[in-house]
């Protein structure tokens, strides 16, 4: 089995930061083309019910995301036999709270969470923690609370570009990975080991980070790998692109076998009853 036989993070056009031509028509034939086995739609989301969404999320709520559910058995018939389709969502986690509730959660086949968006500067990333020292900082506390959330152990599937600090580039991402210890993200890996929840390989983050935080970001994933976690591959895709000839997604096989990923999540591990929320 190929790491890359399957990608449950994809965001179709409902996804308010995604292109116009990202249908799911068009992911499913650029996924069919490249012999993937299982595609996950995530498009964004938070409850409605649960309070302090910021712009962006706000619009994107339950009866919003629940769109792509209305020609859900024309998506299949079009995916046919060689290919599985899975309804999931990427919510957010952000001042403290998730969000999603367990009742909304069961909508869903699986839940996808972030807690490093912290281009979210006073929703995700508090105001005044944007040194390096102050934003390792916020990933290491971020990351635990949410795996240790109360709905972590049943609902979360999956963290996704784990302690990647997005919208941040260059010697700042490396001297972010620099202030957390090896065994603040040994402690990360535990949680996320005790409450039975994945961890992403993530294609757009590992494009963005700087040669010299590879070693340094390789550290989290050793820790997860000794603690025992499990892996997927995630292409974090916003347009229909699936070549392996130029899809940065397809690169993660060769970065698992480098770091000796095992542990990776199969096909029929998601399909059949590996992820929490079906």
């Amino acid at each position: 089995m190929s790491f890359t036989d399957c990608d449950i993070h994809i965001h179709t056009n409902l996804s308010l930061c995604a292109r116009s031509e990202a249908t799911p028509e068009a992911y499913i034939q650029t996924a069919k083309s490249a012999n993937l086995k299982l595609i996950g739609f995530a498009n964004h989301y938070w409850d409605e019910r649960v309070p302090g969404p910021n712009g962006f999320y706000e619009p994107q709520d339950t009866a919003h995301v629940l769109k792509l559910k209305e020609n859900w058995e024309t998506l299949e018939e079009l995916a046919g036999s060689e290919l599985k389709l899975l309804f999931g969502c990427e919510t957010e986690f952000a001042h403290g709270d998730l969000g999603i509730t367990e009742e909304r959660a069961t909508l869903f086949d699986y839940v996808l969470v972030p807690h490093s968006h912290t281009h979210m500067r006073g929703f995700v990333l508090p105001e005044g923690e944007e040194s390096p020292e102050k934003h390792a900082a916020y990933l290491v506390r971020s990351f635990l609370a949410l795996a240790s959330h109360p709905m972590a152990k049943r609902w979360i599937t999956g963290i996704v570009h784990p302690f990647y600090p997005c919208g941040t580039y260059g010697d700042e991402v490396t001297k972010i990975f620099q202030n957390i210890s090896d065994a603040a993200f040994s402690e990360a890996a535990a949680a996320a080991k005790e409450n039975d929840i994945a961890i992403e390989l993530n294609a757009s983050s590992f494009t963005q980070v700087p040669p010299a935080a590879l070693e340094e970001y390789h550290r989290f994933f050793a820790a997860c790998q000794k603690a025992g976690c499990k892996f997927f591959a995630g292409s974090d895709l916003h347009q229909p692109v699936f070549s392996p000839n130029s899809s940065s997604f397809f690169w993660l096989e060769r970065v698992a076998d480098a770091w000796g990923i095992e542990n990776r999540l199969t096909p029929e591990e998601l399909w059949g009853g590996r992820v929490k929320a079906r």
